[in-house]
């Protein structure tokens, strides 16, 4: 790595922004051990960034930054529900809890992500390769059908809600 005074300003913004990002990852590697210890699933270790896992086919080491822990999904998922919301005529606080709530369906899927990744390691294959490919599509196979089955489900609810309130305007109007 090239001495500080090297890099360029928004070089040096870039790394104090991916470290505020990594901040995260810590604990979702804490909740994955959790979760697979409480399910007696192999042995897991986890400090900082890093899980020590033991199953079926012997040890494998994670380590996980945070693409890997689903950021960028969020940071996805946020640039993808505010265009969705914006345009839908919705009350602002309802805006508000739909964000929210996709925000924690996000950090869940990303957790199943990690979760499905340690599993594969325990219960299927250490063989980097093998383990390499899996990752390789495990994020994108679980998030975009979460990301289009929530908003689907947010679309649905709306036009229901919209059409309940066009039928009780009609019914006030023909009284």
């Amino acid at each position: 790595r090239p001495p500080r005074s090297t890099l360029s300003s928004s070089s040096a913004a870039s790394d104090v922004y991916k470290r505020q990002l990594q901040y995260i990852v810590p604990y979702f590697v804490q909740a994955n051990v959790w979760v697979i210890t409480a399910l007696d699933l192999g042995v897991a270790t986890a400090r900082d960034n890093l899980m020590f896992l033991n199953g079926d086919f012997g040890p494998f080491a994670l380590q996980v930054f945070w693409p890997s822990a689903g950021v960028h999904s969020i940071i996805i998922y946020s640039l993808v529900m505010m265009a969705f919301l914006i345009k839908m005529r919705i009350p602002r606080n309802r805006k508000i809890v739909y964000f929210a709530i996709g925000i924690f369906g996000t950090i869940f899927v990303n957790m199943i992500r990690i979760f499905s990744l340690s599993v594969y390691a325990l219960k299927v294959t250490t063989d980097p390769e093998a383990w390499e490919e899996f990752h390789s599509v495990a994020g994108e196979i679980m998030f975009l059908p979460w990301l289009f089955i929530f908003l689907l489900v947010v679309t649905a609810i709306e036009t229901k809600r919209l059409k309940k309130l066009e039928s009780q305007k009609e019914s006030k109007n023909n009284s």
